[in-house]
C-alpha cells in the first residue's frame, strides 16, 4: 500500500510525494468509548453497498488554540482520498494527520502516518494525500488526529475527529485490530430483528440474512435464563481495504460473572445503511456496568472488554422454560406435543413448537410451510381472517405469517431444543398462536394439558 500526498498550500503550485505506507499496523488493542465527540454530530457521508463512500469531518482541537477546519474522506479508484482544509495554524510550521483505530474520546492505536505538510505564512492549508488500496470507509471504528512531533519523537495530537456514523449516547461501543480485521463491538437497546420479507411487507428493524451455518437466523427472546434487555452487535471489517466483511462465521460469546455464554450470532444490517451496516450479533441480557465480549474469527480470537452498558431495564425473574407434555386432539386424533412452560411470581407462559402444530393442522386439511421465518397458509384467503382477531395483534416480530401468499400477522419466536427429537425447532408463544387459529377460523382450547384444536363458534 503506498501513500500519495499531493500537497496545495494557497497561492503555491502543486507539489507531489509518494511514500511507502508502514505494513507494521498496530496489533490488537481495545478502545472504547460512550458515544462520539460532538465534531461528529452532523456528518455528511455517503453509503455504499461495502460500507462509506465519503465522509466529511470537522477536527476538535484538544488544546486552547485557534486551529480549526475540515477534513474529507473520499473512496475513489485510486483508493482513499484524504482532502485538508485547514486553518488557526503555527504559520510555516509542520504538522502530521494519523489515522487511528478506535472511536473517541478513548485514545486508540495508530493505524497510518500520513504524510507531513507544512502550514503556509497565513497558518492555513489546503492539500490531499491518497492510500492506496482502502475500498470502503468503516461505518465506525476510524478516527483521524492532527499533531506535531516533540523533539523526542513523541507526536503532540492537538485535534481529533471521529470518523463515520455517529453512535446514540446509549450505546457502548469498543474496537480493536486482529492481524486481519478491525472490529468494533457495540451494545445499545433492544433491536427488532425482522426476514427480508418482513421488511418487504413494510415492517421496520434489522434485517436478518442467510449466512453459513445459520440457514435460520432467529431474534433470542432469553439468554442465560433472563428476557433479554438489549441488543448486541459486532460489525467486522477488512483491516486493509475497510470493506464490511461479510458471509463469516464468528462466534461470539458473552463473558459474564465466571461463565462464558454463546451468542446465536445472526448476520444482519439496518435499513438506513443497508448493507454498509452488514454486522453478527442479536438481543442478548446484560447487566448495567460493563461487559466483556469474546470475538472467535478462524484462528483468530479476541476478547473485547470494558464496554459500556447502558441504562438497563429492571431485569424480570430469571425464567426457566420447563418442558412438559400436552395432549392435543384434532378431528378425533390425539397425539403428543412437548410444550415449554415458565412460571415467575407475577405472571406463567407456554410456548408451543411450531411443527407440532403444522402436523396437527393437516389433520384437518389445512397444510401450510415453513421457510426462513415465514409460515405461509396457500390454501387459506386473506379476506376470510376474522378481522377482530387481527385487528389486536401488532405487526412486531420475526415470524411473518402468510395467507396465500400475503403478510396478515407477525409474532415473536425464539428457537429452543425440542424435548423429543433434541434438535432445535422454533417456539411461540400460546397466546400468539390462539390468535392465529382464531384468523384462521379456528379455536385452540386448553384445559390444564388437554388441548383440543377445533373450527371456531360462529
Amino acid at each position: 500500500m503506498k501513500v500519495s500526498f499531493n500537497a496545495r498550500p494557497r497561492g503555491q503550485k502543486k507539489r507531489l510525494y509518494v511514500l511507502a505506507a508502514s505494513s507494521a499496523l498496530a496489533t490488537t488493542t481495545i478502545c472504547s468509548a460512550f458515544a462520539p465527540m460532538s465534531a461528529t454530530a452532523s456528518p455528511q457521508y455517503t453509503v455504499g453497498p461495502v460500507g462509506l463512500t465519503s465522509d466529511t469531518v470537522t477536527l476538535t482541537p484538544t488544546t486552547k488554540s485557534a486551529l480549526s477546519g475540515d477534513i474529507t474522506l473520499d473512496v475513489n479508484k485510486s483508493g482513499l482520498d484524504v482532502s485538508y482544509h485547514l486553518s488557526g495554524l503555527q504559520p510555516a510550521k509542520s504538522y502530521d494527520a494519523g489515522l487511528f483505530q478506535g472511536m473517541l474520546p478513548k485514545q486508540g492505536s495508530l493505524s497510518q502516518w500520513l504524510p507531513k505538510f507544512t502550514a503556509t505564512r497565513e497558518g492555513t492549508w489546503d492539500g490531499s494525500a491518497v492510500l492506496s488500496g482502502v475500498q470502503a470507509i468503516p461505518e465506525n471504528g476510524w478516527y483521524i488526529s492532527l499533531a506535531q512531533v516533540k523533539s523526542n519523537g513523541t507526536p503532540n495530537i492537538l485535534a481529533n475527529a471521529n470518523i463515520g456514523v455517529p453512535l446514540p449516547s446509549n450505546v457502548g461501543v469498543a474496537t480493536v485490530w486482529t492481524k486481519k480485521y478491525l472490529i468494533s463491538v457495540q451494545i445499545g437497546p433492544l433491536a427488532t430483528m425482522i426476514t427480508k420479507a418482513q421488511a418487504k411487507a413494510g415492517m421496520k428493524g434489522e434485517i436478518m440474512v442467510s449466512s453459513p451455518g445459520v440457514s435460520m437466523p432467529m431474534m433470542a427472546s432469553h439468554f442465560d435464563g433472563h428476557a433479554v434487555n438489549h441488543h448486541l452487535e459486532v460489525h467486522i471489517f477488512n483491516r486493509q481495504t475497510g470493506t464490511v466483511a461479510m458471509n463469516l462465521t464468528p462466534k461470539v460469546d458473552v463473558l459474564l460473572n465466571g461463565k462464558t455464554l454463546s451468542v446465536p450470532a445472526v448476520a444482519m444490517y439496518g435499513q438506513r445503511l443497508n448493507t454498509a451496516d452488514y454486522h453478527y450479533g442479536n438481543n442478548v441480557y446484560l447487566p448495567s456496568g460493563s461487559a466483556s465480549i469474546r470475538i472467535s474469527i478462524g484462528s483468530e480470537t479476541v476478547d473485547v472488554k470494558g464496554i459500556t452498558v447502558y441504562n438497563a431495564p429492571a431485569s424480570p425473574a430469571t425464567v426457566k422454560m420447563l418442558p412438559h407434555i400436552a395432549h392435543v386432539s384434532v378431528s378425533g386424533k390425539t397425539f403428543e406435543m412437548p410444550v415449554l412452560t415458565s412460571a415467575t411470581s407475577n405472571s406463567a407462559a407456554t410456548d408451543v413448537p411450531l411443527w407440532y402444530i403444522m402436523q396437527a393442522l393437516e389433520t384437518l386439511h389445512i397444510r401450510s410451510t415453513w421457510h426462513d421465518g415465514q409460515w405461509n397458509f396457500p390454501s387459506i384467503q386473506p379476506q376470510t381472517m376474522s378481522m377482530s382477531s387481527s385487528m389486536s395483534m401488532p405487526m412486531s416480530g420475526n415470524v411473518s405469517v402468510s395467507f396465500d401468499g400475503k403478510v396478515i400477522e407477525t409474532m415473536q419466536g425464539t428457537i429452543a431444543v425440542d424435548p423429543f427429537s433434541k434438535h432445535k425447532t422454533t417456539f411461540v408463544s400460546l397466546e400468539s398462536l390462539q390468535n392465529l387459529l382464531g384468523m384462521a377460523g379456528l379455536q385452540c382450547n386448553v384445559s390444564g394439558s388437554d388441548w383440543t384444536i377445533v373450527p371456531a363458534q360462529k
